[in-house]
């Protein structure tokens, strides 16, 4: 007869920092560190997820289960919380762990395409040429150049 499904989870953690430490998923993850497991041969799901349903604790739809030590792969449950999506994302964004656009302005956008001297070059582009052909020139929309020129965007560029 194989493992527990906890026997199977439990294998993958690291406990080594002791019971308030973070307690870190050794297996697969994915991308941004959470880590995945499979339930069974069907059903993925997050290590975090996981440890907090094996804590005893019931997943409630439409809640995450986040961290309270901001760090992905750690499944200790004494680290784990229901919040909403909402309140999961203000969370992160409070501490500064999501690339925002309140984050970024210009250049340091890690989307810009435009820079502040081509800002400058299509404001003082005369107006009988064209969004569409600045557009072309600058590789961004046209509707980009349109809210350039009239600074509902790059406002911080005279």
């Amino acid at each position: 007869m194989g493992a527990s499904l906890e026997q199977r989870f439990w294998s993958k953690v690291d406990k080594s920092g002791g019971l308030d430490a973070c307690w870190l998923w050794t297996a697969a993850s994915q991308v941004k560190g959470y880590g995945r497991f499979y339930m069974t041969a069907r059903r993925l799901e997050g290590a975090h997820r996981v440890a907090f349903m094996l804590s005893g604790r019931d997943l409630v739809p439409g809640m995450d289960v986040c961290h309270a030590c901001d760090n992905p792969p750690c499944v200790n449950p004494k680290h784990l919380f229901l919040g909403t999506r909402s309140e999961n994302m203000l969370d992160a964004e409070m501490k500064s762990r999501l690339p925002t656009t309140k984050n970024f302005k210009g250049e340091q956008h890690p989307k810009a395409v435009l820079t502040v001297a081509t800002v400058r070059e299509i404001r003082a582009t005369p107006k009988n040429v064209t969004s569409r052909a600045l557009a072309a020139i600058y590789g961004v929309s046209r509707s980009t150049v349109q809210q350039v020129r009239r600074f509902e965007s790059w406002r911080h560029v005279s």
